[in-house]
């Protein structure tokens, strides 16, 4: 159960499904990948860092697209 909550972790954090199968692979073959593994691991994280980066600054974008709409939206209700 643990391996595959941890594909479904890597799933969901956009990891190539041939990366997955690369951990699977290396998890099979047991302690002699656990570098591997580390270094994966870490490279995700890094990948997964930058994501949330680059989705934290378009959701910036996003909330004044927002901001403007309902500005407009409440400026022309004054004018009614």
């Amino acid at each position: 159960m643990a391996l595959l909550e941890t594909v479904i972790r890597l799933k969901n954090t956009h990891m190539p499904i041939s990366s997955i199968k690369q951990y699977i692979d290396w998890v099979v073959e047991g302690d002699k990948t656990t570098e591997l593994r580390l270094e994966m691991m870490k490279n995700h994280k890094q990948a997964v860092l930058a994501e949330i980066s680059l989705m934290t600054e378009a959701l910036k974008g996003i909330d004044i697209k927002i901001e403007r709409y309902i500005k407009r939206i409440q400026e022309r209700k004054e004018e009614h």
